[in-house]
Parts: structure tokens; C-alpha cells; sequence
């Protein structure tokens, strides 16, 4: 590709675990495909055209930024896909930090539970009223 074009991500809803429709549209706007993800089959949380559950694809292409929009509109029309999304991958440049959050080994300080007192008992509770009032 020349050095116009840009990486992009596009997910996808296929009702067949096949992305020929979409690989077809991609190629047709000159764009390679550069990376393609293993389906997995998810269950809607409502039905789209009375469909209950699709095949979830993603692949990484390259192709020129001007050519996104039409894609777009091409995948909406041919009615391939049944929902999709396309976004730019942002290239990290020689020299740039890091700005990815990284990854916390369990719940973060606010999901943690709060240890609370022990329940007391009714005698103990009125032992302690009596202490606090005399």
C-alpha cells in the first residue's frame, strides 16, 4: 500500500460463519487485509431481524482513508453483515510512551469490599448502650 493508507479495524455481525461478503468489499476498495480473528458465535441481547445470535468477526485491513466512508455505506447496503463498525488503529511513533492503562490483577480499591464490624449480639449491643451512657 502506498503511504496514504492507514490501518483500520473492522467488527462485524454475520448470520454465517463465513466473512466472504465482507473480505469481497474490503478488496473492492483496494485494501488488504492484514490480520483476520477466529468467529465466535454471541447470543443477542434482542433479536435483529429476527435473528437471536450471529457470528462476531474482526479483521485488520489497510487501505486509503478516503475509501473508508464508501466501504461503510457499501456493507450497510449489500446487506452482508448484519451490524458493523469500523475504526482507525492509531500507530504508536518511535519514541511515544505508553498510554495503554494496563492491566490490575483483580478489583480496583473502589469494587473491594469494606470490612464492617462483626454483628453483635442483643446482650452485647446493650452492654455497649450502658457503657456509652454511663
Amino acid at each position: 500500500m502506498d503511504t496514504q493508507s492507514k490501518k483500520y479495524e473492522i467488527t462485524f455481525h454475520v448470520l454465517e460463519e463465513n466473512a466472504d461478503a465482507v473480505k469481497k468489499e474490503i478488496e473492492k476498495m483496494k485494501g488488504v487485509i492484514l490480520e483476520e480473528k477466529p468467529f465466535s458465535k454471541i447470543a443477542l441481547s434482542y433479536p435483529i431481524g429476527k435473528q437471536s445470535f450471529t457470528f462476531c468477526g474482526i479483521m485488520m485491513f489497510e487501505t486509503d482513508p478516503s475509501s473508508v466512508g464508501e466501504l461503510n455505506q457499501n456493507l450497510k447496503l449489500s446487506g452482508g453483515t448484519v451490524r458493523h463498525m469500523i475504526h482507525a488503529i492509531k500507530e504508536k511513533k518511535e519514541g511515544e510512551k505508553n498510554t495503554e492503562k494496563r492491566e490490575k490483577e483483580g478489583p480496583t480499591p473502589s469494587m473491594r469490599i469494606k470490612s464492617f464490624d462483626p454483628v453483635l449480639s442483643n446482650e452485647a449491643l446493650e452492654k455497649k448502650i450502658e457503657e456509652i451512657l454511663q
